[in-house]
């Protein structure tokens, strides 16, 4: 019997210094006070709704098979 299924690996990254869960082991913080431009810009919302319809499609092709 196959009990091999398909999966999606992907990898979010963190909104940088902007990020305001505030984790005690966050790194970010320290690391944007010595930028030149402390907080990077955001993506903008036409690219996450990209990301989004394209894990959608990949998830239905997984579950397809």
């Amino acid at each position: 019997m196959d009990t091999h299924r398909p999966q999606l690996t992907m990898m979010i990254k963190p909104a940088s210094a902007a990020c305001n869960l505030a984790c005690d082991y966050c790194f970010y913080v320290d690391t944007a006070h010595h930028r030149e431009l402390g907080v990077l810009p955001l993506m903008n919302s036409e690219v996450a709704d990209a990301i989004i319809q394209k894990i959608r499609i990949c998830t239905r092709e997984l579950t397809s098979e």
